[in-house]
């Protein structure tokens, strides 16, 4: 769909015409609208804003990728993954499955499938001696971001030929072959890393991948979470992540993916557009919104108190995580296959009891004409945290988890990039205060 839309600017009485294709216009048409050179509001030529700009915070309404990964309607209510409903990924396929989707494009055969299942675990077996020494210089007791962020950061140096400032300035760009290969690394570095920072922390010893294993059923035995009769991780246990994880796997342009892809666009490698990543998912609105989230509920403690707490949020003294979403304004379309799956747990004899608390807030929402009227909907973050306790998997443990569930999307999003004419993101500031003045006008001034 195409169109053209004409702009008169009052100021300057020129007409433009900007094209519009798929309902986009682009920057660079509107920076062709100029402001006044003459008159009370005259722009200078050296003016920062003599292009028209738009002014954005929080990129609320501007794209920067063209991409063919994740489809999200907030009014539809609709989430997709390469053209599959997020609902049905659920029922349907593993975890695996869903990952190798999202990265290149179609669902796997068997036989590429136990392929991939088999590079990611191989591909983590060989861990840099400096990647353990790091992880040990901290306290045990020290939280799982920064440990993750300085083991990956030592995983990358220890390979300094993956890093194109250092060879040439451009090794992923164009070249998928080197891209893949540098994903999967990437992919099995962040779960081994996972598994070595969870045993530090736990005092537990550490047990290496086994390429005839599941991506998740790796993890979780690395980290030393497993039966200790079978010796090997929980299959429903394994089973119930999986499913939460797929509706994880992508949200589109987050925050996160987009702190990513802003690394990504200098040509960085994928070690550290992750490390990205993770500094901007740790933040109290991102990833940590779900264990706020987690915090307010257990202090909230019981379903009677909900309503003191909305009371609250309404006159802006209580912020309640999971509230709300950026995207969604009518219903999340992860929240009921999440339910769904703590039903399942439930029947199993497997519940937090906070759920309730949860429930009772999704239920005043609904009803409550102050959220309709500002459409806040419930979102994921006020459940899918309840799968992990129910699971008796520590509090401190789920943001680590959830980013790992992540990691997929993120190097999907990393090879579209790479696949792509890059760009460096630069975004325009809009500046007020005042400006150095020339040596002439000053030298004028002085005599005065």
């Amino acid at each position: 769909m195409s169109g053209i839309l004409k702009v008169h600017d009052s100021r300057t009485s020129q007409e433009y015409t900007v094209e519009v294709v798929n309902n986009v216009v682009k920057g660079s048409d509107l920076a062709k609208i100029k402001g006044p050179s003459s008159g009370a509001d005259a722009l200078t030529p050296c003016d920062n804003n003599v292009k028209l700009r738009v002014f954005d915070p929080g990129y609320a309404n501007t794209a920067v990728m063209i991409s063919s990964i994740t489809y999200a309607d907030g009014e539809q209510s609709t989430l997709e993954f390469r053209g599959h409903r997020v609902e049905d990924l659920a029922q349907n396929y593993e975890y695996e499955d869903v990952s190798y989707c999202l990265i290149w494009g179609h669902m796997p055969s068997q036989e590429e499938k136990q392929s991939y299942r088999k590079n990611l675990a191989l591909a983590g077996q060989h861990i840099p001696q400096s990647v353990v020494d790091v992880i040990k210089a901290f306290p045990p007791s020290t939280p799982y971001i920064p440990m993750i962020i300085a083991a990956l950061s030592a995983w990358a140096g220890s390979q300094p030929a993956t890093m194109p400032a250092l060879n040439g300035g451009n090794l992923y760009l164009g070249n998928l072959p080197v891209t893949d290969r540098a994903l999967v690394s990437t992919l099995a570095a962040y779960s081994a890393i996972m598994g070595l920072v969870h045993c530090h922390h736990s005092g537990q010893a550490f047990t290496p991948a086994d390429p005839q294993d599941s991506y998740i059923s790796n993890l979780f035995h690395m980290m030393g979470i497993y039966d200790p009769q079978k010796g090997k991780p929980d299959l429903e246990q394994v089973t119930i992540i999986g499913k939460l994880w797929m509706l994880g796997a992508d949200h589109e342009l987050t925050n996160s993916t987009s702190a990513l892809l802003h690394a990504a666009s200098s040509l960085s490698d994928p070690m550290f557009c992750v490390i990205s990543a993770l500094a901007s998912g740790y933040g109290a609105l991102h990833f940590g919104a779900a264990e706020n989230s987690y915090i307010l509920i257990k202090r909230i403690g019981t379903p009677s108190k909900v309503g003191e707490a909305i009371a609250r949020y309404k006159v802006g003294k209580q912020r309640i995580p999971g509230i709300g979403h950026r995207v969604y304004k009518i219903r999340d379309p992860r929240c009921e296959p999440v339910k769904n799956i703590l039903r399942r747990l439930k029947e199993q004899g497997r519940e937090d009891p906070l759920v309730a608390v949860a429930e009772e807030i999704e239920r005043q929402v609904a009803t409550d004409k102050f959220f309709q009227d500002r459409r806040l909907c419930v979102n994921v973050d006020l459940y899918w945290l309840f799968v992990y306790t129910a699971l008796d998997i520590p509090v401190d443990l789920i943001v680590p988890l959830a980013i790992a569930s992540r990691m997929s999307g993120f190097m999907a999003h990393w090879r579209e990039a790479m696949s792509q004419p890059i760009k460096l993101w630069r975004p325009h500031q809009i500046f007020v205060s005042s400006k150095a003045e020339s040596s002439a006008t000053t030298a004028l001034k002085a005599r005065l």
